[in-house]
């Protein structure tokens, strides 16, 4: 019986090598192809790794990468040129092509076409413009910045035979190529003349199944890398905490913990200036003091301390750590109108919700007020039913029907004062 199970433990031991040499066989002429139509960030950085890595696993010939982005990071940037470098070292051909019409290779993306085996690029696209977002650091930690990032564009083009000036003027001179520039220049492989992905990837004759796109969790890591969305976020934790506190909801407070634990989770990943969070801090607070204390005018300042928090996420302050053989960590996401208006819209909209957070507060306080039974006494109101001495009726005070009881006979529509609580039935008697 054991000798049976062994060979039948073999037998499917060896079925499982053979259908994994079959399948290692199939791929051997096809490419694994996908799309990169997004910033260079942890997402994408995920997508890359896995993609490649099934490649590799699978024996498939080669990656090709679809690319279209304005930049990023550059810790996801190297990381995803390492990835790059270990298929190379597996004999797998990484190629990037830059496409449809209109799609840019720049900043964080003309480094990992660099790194790339081969670069074809549709005509009507771009490369270059790899020049670091540095901000307000010294011009001496900018030049150093920029010669580590020049170095590392020459040292990816010497190693592929391309014409490392170019690649490094894309840093210190922000140089940015077409498709026919690139090429003449000797720093791409190939200009294709389709438009479209499809269309390019034809014209390359390649053999491959389908263009895979980043599934959910990469696009919620890209999302959550978005410097937009973390602000976002920390907006809806802030308002979204102190609404549910004025308004007492539990739902809306529970939505505000959410986000504030998305907040954090975005901040881990972007690694945003401290500073930048602490203004945040400081407009919460004020908004809080404000519903406390004040008008409602309180809330403009604050709004305005979060909008120079949010553009402190894209402006760098503090000098990027340099250290011998390493790049240093820079954003490619430089700021635009598109953030300014972003920032404008945060004080006029910040400003209107804390006005609103003031009157909801306002309201809570006289309600509550209203519901404190003891301050009745002395009260005003009218009967709305008969109140018998052994029976008690409904009266009117300060807007709200009470039950009430009496020592005496009083009829509806008669004028009553409050003379003593018991529980949260009021004693009252008839009044001229």
């Amino acid at each position: 019986m054991n000798h049976r199970y062994s060979i039948l433990a073999l037998l499917i031991f060896l079925s499982f090598i053979i259908s994994v040499n079959i399948l290692h066989a199939q791929n051997t002429d096809k490419y694994y192809v996908i799309s990169i139509n997004q910033n260079i960030d942890l997402g994408s950085q995920v997508f890359l790794e896995q993609s490649i890595d099934y490649a590799v696993n699978n024996g498939y010939k080669g990656v090709v990468i679809v690319l279209n982005t304005f930049g990023g990071y550059s810790t996801s940037m190297e990381a995803m040129i390492q990835k790059i470098q270990y298929a190379q070292s597996k004999n797998v051909e990484v190629i990037t092509v830059v496409a449809p019409v209109g799609a840019h290779a720049t900043s964080a993306g003309s480094f990992i076409a660099l790194a790339s085996s081969k670069i074809y690029m549709v005509k009507g696209t771009s490369i270059g413009s790899a020049t670091p977002v540095l901000g307000a650091v010294d011009e001496d930690t900018k030049r150093k910045v920029i010669e580590a990032f020049a170095a590392y564009a020459r040292a990816l083009a010497e190693a592929k035979g391309r014409n490392a000036t170019a690649a490094e003027e894309m840093v210190t001179l922000g140089k940015s190529y077409t498709a026919e520039e690139a090429y003449k220049l000797k720093l791409i492989d190939g200009v294709l003349n389709s438009q479209s992905v499809n269309g390019a990837l034809s014209e390359l004759n390649l053999n491959y199944d389908t263009i895979h796109t980043p599934g959910f969790y990469s696009n919620f890591l890209s999302v959550l890398s978005d410097p937009n969305v973390a602000a976002a976020l920390t907006l809806l934790a802030t308002f979204g905490l102190l609404f549910g506190i004025v308004a007492q909801s539990e739902i809306v407070i529970a939505a505000g913990i959410v986000a504030l634990i998305l907040t954090l989770v975005s901040y881990s990943i972007i690694s945003p200036f401290v500073g930048a969070i602490l203004l945040f801090i400081v407009g919460a607070i004020l908004l809080l003091v404000e519903l406390k204390i004040g008008e409602g005018l309180g809330a403009i300042p604050a709004a305005i301390f979060m909008a120079i928090g949010f553009l402190l996420l894209y402006i760098p302050v503090t000098p990027p750590e340099i250290k011998p053989g390493e790049l240093p960590k820079v954003s490619f996401i430089e700021i635009g109108i598109s953030q300014y208006a972003i920032a404008a819209a945060i004080v006029v909209l910040g400003s209107i919700a804390g006005i609103y957070l003031h009157k909801i507060a306002e309201t809570v306080r006289k309600r509550t007020a209203l519901l404190d039974v003891n301050k009745l006494i002395n009260k005003t109101g009218y009967t709305i039913t008969e109140i018998l001495p052994d029976k008690p009726g409904v009266v009117n005070v300060e807007f709200e029907e009470w039950t009430a009881k009496s020592d005496e006979e009083i009829p509806p529509n008669t004028k009553i004062k409050v003379v003593g609580i018991e529980g949260n039935i009021l004693k009252v008697k008839r009044t001229e």
